[in-house]
């Protein structure tokens, strides 16, 4: 990996490493910014978490076919 295809393994750990930051932040604090600054009753938080987690995993599913397609095609 760091050998032959060293731009591909930093691109893959920058791209894990911010998707966990990222994904914790929101997560963790999408309650909270929804309740105070767009007025959504907490009670109602848990369906925009839902909308969420259901757009994570769909994500993957849409857009995994372009890691097969595009991403063989670049030369490192």
């Amino acid at each position: 990996m760091l050998g032959k295809y060293r731009v591909r393994s930093a691109v893959a750990l920058a791209l894990m490493i911010a998707q966990a930051f990222l994904f914790n932040a929101v997560f963790f604090s999408y309650g909270l910014v929804l309740s105070h600054f767009y007025g959504v009753p907490e009670t109602r938080t848990g369906t925009h978490l839902l909308l969420l987690a259901i757009s994570n995993f769909l994500g993957p599913l849409l857009l995994g076919t372009f890691f097969d397609t595009i991403g063989p095609a670049r030369n490192d």
